[in-house]
């Protein structure tokens, strides 16, 4: 009997504690169920949210790898062309540098001819006055040759 007293003891216990998780309470548990349903919504919508932004950032993505594409195959072209500008940039360097030996050289001609143009000066004013001497010396000799005459 006491063996049954102590098993009944147990056994009353045990429902009483199972009596409160069985009871028909739920209202708990039904506004956790709201609130998940509430979070659930909110990051379903968040998913969706991020997904359109994703898709719109692999499009920017795509457009700017077409880009790079792009200019990248633009390169060779770009380089030829610097590679001509340089040598045209040579060449007109080199003939900047004839043309200043040209005028260096013609700047020498020029004093030479200044030079020149000095010294016939000079030559052209003996020249008069050894012709304004001989006009004397003809007209001297005319006077003399006619009153010799």
């Amino acid at each position: 009997m006491q063996k049954t007293r102590s098993t009944l003891l147990v056994i009353l216990m045990m429902t009483a504690a199972l009596a409160g998780c069985i009871s028909e309470d739920t209202s708990d548990l039904d506004t956790q169920i709201e609130d998940l349903d509430t979070q659930n919504t909110e990051l379903t919508q968040t998913i969706a949210e991020r997904d359109l932004a994703i898709s719109e950032l692999e499009a920017t993505i795509a457009g700017l790898e077409s880009n790079v594409a792009g200019l990248e195959a633009s390169i060779p072209l770009m380089e030829e062309q610097r590679d001509a500008l340089l040598a045209l940039l040579s060449d007109s360097q080199e003939f900047a540098n004839q043309t200043l030996e040209l005028a260096e050289a013609m700047n020498e001609t020029i004093a030479a001819l200044h030079v020149m143009l000095g010294e016939n000066a000079t030559r052209v004013l003996q020249l008069q006055i050894d012709v304004h001497e001989w006009q004397q010396t003809a007209e001297s000799n005319r006077a003399v040759f006619q009153g010799a005459t």
